[in-house]
């Protein structure tokens, strides 16, 4: 039996030998005494994720490709499927489905995130979004990791956060 220790000292995680779901993914176990203690070296066979593509169910997709298209800037795509369409700016690529019938993402509360997009410009971007009269969830600031961002609420309801390196000022010697 492989035990794995997790954020708490008496808390175990046990996989039993032959067990086939331990079979994909090994880990190097160690007892922990804190989560911030807590890391798995995982030596499985995931290759490098070379793109991302997002895929989200909106309930109308005409009001939905405006949005991407009229406020963020994306460039909006036909495909041969009338119920999907896709928006791309740089690298990014989401998928819209239209699903009418679905959960409104606006319903998911902090799950109706679904993208931390790295922009530059990022204050004049805000400015412009901000100029558009979309919901702002996160108001643009400096975080402790290093990045500048902010959060929006998209007309389907979804959530995305848009964020840059924190530019440091140099300080020159008096």
């Amino acid at each position: 039996m492989l035990r794995a220790y997790g954020a708490c000292p008496d808390s175990e995680l046990s996989l039993e030998q032959g067990d086939p779901s331990a079979a994909k993914v090994m880990y190097s176990v160690f007892p922990v005494e804190s989560s911030s203690d807590l890391t798995f070296w995982n030596t499985g066979t995931m290759p490098k994720i070379s793109k991302t593509r997002f895929v989200i169910a909106v309930p109308d997709l005409k009001s939905s490709s405006a949005f991407y298209r009229d406020v963020l800037g994306f460039t909006v795509h036909a495909i041969p499927d009338p119920g999907f369409l896709f928006y791309t700016s740089g690298d990014c690529t989401i998928v819209a489905g239209q699903c009418p019938d679905a959960i409104p993402p606006r319903d998911l509360g902090d799950h109706s995130y679904f993208a931390y997009l790295q922009i530059e410009d990022i204050d004049l971007f805000y400015t412009s979004v901000l100029a558009s009269g979309t919901e702002i969830c996160k108001t643009i600031r400096d975080e402790p990791w290093g990045m500048r961002e902010f959060g929006l609420v998209t007309a389907d309801g979804h959530r995305i956060m848009f964020a840059a390196p924190r530019l440091e000022k140099s300080i020159s010697p008096a």
